[in-house]
């Protein structure tokens, strides 16, 4: 069966079109996709994260020789952007990894959460998985520092990027704020106690933020280019195949995967992510084939309609021979139905930072 956040009986009560996500019931919507979308990006809206892995890691060395960046260089109340590995270089998930005073915090993707945790316990046997104590909420959007600080009470204005901080929620949980998220908006993640789910989440949206969902949040990614396992990145593709190179610190010494990934590196990789527009009103979906005359180039790992650009777009793999050749007419089958596609570089939206 699956599993529950502590805020499914806020989302069914709302009536939120709820979804069985990674072995989640999730809200895949609550007022419609391109609304919570526009909220967002123009003011603030909130998702249940509660889904995300969460756990305690006490041994910096045992995730300093499992992911790719180097914790060594982390600063005490920050976080990084991270590989999990397996000895051919694939990837076994993407973290985002915060140091604390006593301890690692690593943020997993819920579909790995599980598997991400056992490979840690084996080596650490002091890490602990915290679902059923802690979850998560995503607050995003331009609007939501300075309102999610007034309902804490807290001034999280000064952040920085990945920065991580103890808060207290009314004054009886303690809980983490971050300088993050998953929508190419300013925002803020909140790692806190179960018990205070409802009512903050109740606090949130009297205090105007747009209750979101899965939805939204896929659309939102997708325009900053952000991967998502199982589409941009998976157990069959390296970080260097998705241009994340810069995320392995080759430098630092050993870790899982760093022979094939260093082999790879020296050899060159065979396909390349890009981003890409398409003519017409259909929808670009994972699978769909790019092609240039009689021969498939490539594979679309994500597509949506974008709100922002008023068109559709998506990213895919190409393979190496059509690399820098993005000018090169292209096509992708929908529905055996042919459409043209034009290669652009990514992120297709970046924020204005003030």
């Amino acid at each position: 069966m699956p599993q529950k956040t502590p805020f499914y009986d806020i989302h069914a009560a709302a009536g939120a079109s709820l979804v069985d996500f990674a072995g989640w019931l999730m809200p895949v919507q609550y007022s419609g996709i391109i609304e919570e979308h526009g909220r967002v990006r123009t003011g603030a809206g909130v998702f249940d994260i509660g889904h995300m892995g969460q756990i305690e890691v006490f041994d910096e060395d045992v995730l300093q020789g499992l992911t790719t960046n180097d914790i060594k260089t982390l600063p005490e109340g920050m976080g990084q952007y991270s590989f999990m590995c397996d000895d051919n270089g694939c990837v076994i998930d993407d973290l985002i990894v915060y140091r604390l005073p006593d301890r690692m915090l690593v943020i997993s993707n819920a579909v790995n959460s599980q598997k991400v945790f056992n490979i840690i316990n084996v080596r650490d046997p002091r890490s602990t998985m915290l679902y059923g104590r802690r979850t998560a909420i995503a607050a995003q959007g331009p609007l939501a520092v300075g309102l999610i600080g007034k309902i804490l009470g807290s001034d999280l204005s000064k952040l920085k990027h990945r920065q991580i901080s103890p808060v207290r929620i009314f004054g009886a949980y303690d809980a983490l704020a971050s300088r993050s998220g998953y929508s190419g908006e300013d925002g803020i993640e909140i790692f806190f106690d179960d018990r205070a789910a409802a009512e903050l989440w109740e606090n949130l949206v009297s205090g105007g933020f747009t209750p979101c969902g899965l939805g939204s949040r896929d659309v939102l990614r997708i325009e900053a280019a952000l991967p998502l396992y199982g589409h941009e990145i998976d157990s069959s593709t390296t970080p260097l195949e998705a241009g994340f190179g810069r995320f392995i610190k080759f430098e630092k010494g050993d870790f899982s995967g760093r022979q094939a990934l260093s082999d790879q590196k020296n050899k060159g990789v065979s396909k390349k992510l890009v981003g890409f527009e398409l003519a017409g009103r259909a929808v670009p979906r994972q699978g769909h084939e790019i092609s240039n005359g009689d021969e498939i180039i490539g594979s679309v790992t994500s597509g949506t309609y974008s709100p922002t650009l008023k068109k559709p777009i998506g990213m895919a793999y190409i393979s190496m021979g059509a690399a820098g050749k993005e000018e090169m007419p292209a096509k992708i089958s929908i529905r055996d139905r042919s459409f043209d596609v034009s290669f652009v570089s990514l992120p297709f939206y970046r924020r204005i930072k003030l």
